[in-house]
């Protein structure tokens, strides 16, 4: 399932960024008096509903200490509900000790399902099944360098990012051991997909830095395709 430079729609403009990974600045497209990625993030607004930033899900710990996650988070995906055997089953991507529960993108008008449907026609013909939308309130709220937890995706499969809002730029560092080797810098413009391939992940970190030249909002929708599942009783 692995996608390259000719997965994507043909009026796309991708820029190869590594082995396996692609920038497109004009994923989400802005055509006379319709922008795309405005009309996005304004039904995305509507529709999320964000973690609040005290909930205990929402803390990450470093050198032992709990700290705050430095952004707004919520998680979407595909779920089943199997009325019979009173089971909730939903994708599993495990990063965290205390995973959030995913909240089914199944509604009418969803945002959500409709971008995660071009994510697949425009974006390389990956279906995904798990989305989490983070908010970037100002340049102070930010993403440190990490590589994502691989084990529960679909062997092969891409990370697919859509970024609204406010420009912001993605760092990938490669490191050999714990010494930084090359790194590179990409500006995110609102409606360009960030696709990051497993072979880059597994060789580079990424991160969203603060920026005090930042002074908008940004919204990403991240897009996993994930293998694992999680079933949980409906009964209360």
């Amino acid at each position: 399932m692995s996608i390259t430079q000719e997965s994507f729609h043909p009026r796309l403009n991708v820029k190869k960024v590594g082995r396996d990974s692609f920038l497109v600045e004009n994923f989400l497209l802005a055509e006379g008096d319709v922008d795309e990625a405005a009309e996005t993030l304004a039904s995305v607004d509507q529709q999320v509903q964000y973690l609040a930033r005290d909930d205990p899900r929402m803390q990450f710990r470093i050198y032992g200490k709990s700290v705050q996650l430095p952004r707004d988070k919520a998680v979407y995906g595909e779920v089943v509900v199997d009325e019979e055997k009173k089971e909730r089953i939903e994708p599993f991507y495990k990063y965290a000790k205390d995973t959030p529960r995913v909240e089914s993108w199944d509604f009418e008008d969803s945002v959500f399902k409709r971008m995660a449907e071009q994510v697949f026609v425009r974006g390389g013909r990956q279906v995904c099944n798990h989305l989490v939308v983070n908010q970037y309130r100002s340049g102070d709220d930010y993403i440190g360098d990490h590589r994502d937890k691989d084990e529960t995706f679909v062997p092969g499969s891409s990370v697919m990012t859509i970024s609204l809002g406010a420009e912001r730029t993605l760092r990938l560092k490669k490191f050999k051991g714990r010494k930084i080797g090359k790194t590179k810098s990409l500006l995110l413009k609102p409606g360009s997909l960030f696709v990051l391939g497993p072979k880059t992940n597994a060789k580079w970190k990424h991160s969203i830095p603060k920026s005090k030249r930042v002074l908008g909002r940004r919204v990403s929708l991240t897009f996993r395709s994930i293998a694992a599942r999680r079933t949980t009783s409906t009964i209360q």
